[in-house]
């Protein structure tokens, strides 16, 4: 299961823009370093646990009693000097210790590379896992750098604040590696909490490609429980600090979210994409016509496949996009679409510009037998904003309104709607 957009897809056409991503290439270029590493730093690693083995056998059986005879007190403090001492020739002369982030030896690249090297497999993947569509999402809001710049920013404070931990609070065996980029992965589920309002796309590729939704609070509760089992149980060297680190970060994104005003990803202007509109043109044609001869299937098929061609244009004929879904909302011979289907035209004319064909598709997204019930809420929701938005009769919102609120009061969807619920004028 990956959450990643609801346009997803590897067509060509889509192909390049994930390739270009900042933060697609920057998690490549993670997998790429760990794939180098993976091998060399286990056993980096293993030859440190080694060594210090070795130590407390020297120390259990004499070493001790050794410096007792010169009169010196053999005591915690002074085994932990003598250990540092006798670890640190093999510390100094391994390469990995000079980018993992090891408080006893701190330095400069310490700092500054620690995002490099990961824990292991399990925490890369789950970085991945929630950064492959958070980023992607950011990306598409604001400025292409900033979610890769917030990646590393937190992985870096949170790196400082592994130190201040371990060499002036705990003191518990410092000189244990601390790496990865888990912490930006948890300061981008605080953002998601704040700022995404409409459940988080699914796909799996068990026998096909299937997409689902989950919750927001689902998928950052999973985010987290599986958090806790990479950190404290498959990586236990970290002794779960890393995870205290991690709510930290994510408890400070998700109060810093709604504050943070990035600039908005300035976008050309261009004249509508003349291609784009002939081959949507040839495909609404063909739809068109399956729907005369009752291929009702096959014609959404054709119809869907135009709406994403115009949708994906820079500057979208919005007279054909309007034309099209005029056509599907008054046909005669109603198309098979899907709630979600509908929810995710919804959306993306939102984005586009167009408030009132989006205020038409969230609403049938709810109408629509099957609606899942998470997705209708936030289509409620969203149409609401818009209808409020654009004085597009916000008073038809209110029977929906009240259903959201009724289903669940106390979470964020059913919050947002008694807020809405406030701004509409009784008529």
């Amino acid at each position: 299961m990956l959450p990643l957009p609801h346009d997803f897809s590897l067509s060509p056409s889509t192909r390049g823009r994930w390739l270009a991503s900042p933060m697609v290439i920057f998690l490549a270029l993670l997998t790429l370093i760990h794939l180098a590493t993976f091998i060399p730093a286990y056993y980096a690693q293993k030859n440190y646990l080694a060594k210090s083995a070795e130590f407390r056998v020297t120390w259990n059986s004499g070493g001790s009693m050794s410096l007792a005879k010169q009169g010196i007190d053999p005591n915690t403090k002074e085994e932990a000097t003598r250990r540092h001492a006798y670890l640190a020739t093999f510390v100094e002369g391994n390469p990995f210790y000079h980018i993992w982030i090891v408080p006893a030896w701190d330095s400069i690249p310490n700092i500054l590379l620690a995002w490099a090297l990961q824990p292991g497999w399990l925490s890369l993947l789950l970085s991945i896992w929630v950064l492959l569509y958070a980023g992607v999402w950011l990306e598409n809001r604001w400025d292409p750098k900033y979610p890769v710049l917030l990646t590393l920013g937190y992985s870096l404070l949170s790196g400082l604040l592994y130190l201040g931990l371990m060499c002036s609070l705990i003191d518990r065996y410092p000189e244990l590696p601390f790496c990865g980029i888990s912490a930006g992965a948890a300061a981008a589920v605080g953002f998601l909490l704040r700022r995404h309002v409409q459940p988080i796309p699914v796909w799996t590729w068990w026998k096909g490609a299937h997409k689902f939704t989950l919750p927001l609070w689902a998928f950052a509760a999973i985010w987290f429980a599986l958090d806790f089992l990479v950190q404290v149980i498959a990586n236990p060297l970290n002794y779960g600090w890393v995870l205290v680190i991690d709510l930290i970060a994510a408890g400070s994104a998700y109060a810093l979210a709604q504050k943070v005003q990035l600039p908005e990803r300035r976008q050309a202007v261009r004249a509508p994409n003349i291609d784009a509109s002939t081959q949507a043109r040839a495909k609404l044609q063909e739809g068109w016509r399956q729907v005369e001869v009752l291929e009702l299937e096959s014609a959404l098929g054709e119809i869907d496949q135009a709406i994403r061609i115009l949708l994906r244009a820079s500057q979208p004929d919005k007279a054909l996009l309007e034309e099209t879904f005029q056509r599907m909302f008054t046909c005669r011979s109603p198309l098979p679409v899907s709630s979600q289907q509908w929810y995710e035209w919804g959306t993306h004319l939102v984005d586009k510009g167009m408030p009132n064909i989006a205020v038409n598709c969230l609403e049938n997204a709810v109408k629509t037998p099957g609606a899942d019930q998470e997705t209708a809420r936030s289509a409620v929701v969203q149409a609401t904003e818009l209808r409020l938005a654009h004085k597009l009769s916000p008073e038809q919102s209110r029977p929906w309104l009240e259903r959201v609120i009724k289903l669940r009061p106390d979470d964020l969807l059913g919050r947002k709607a008694t807020k809405l619920l406030e701004q509409i004028p009784i008529v």
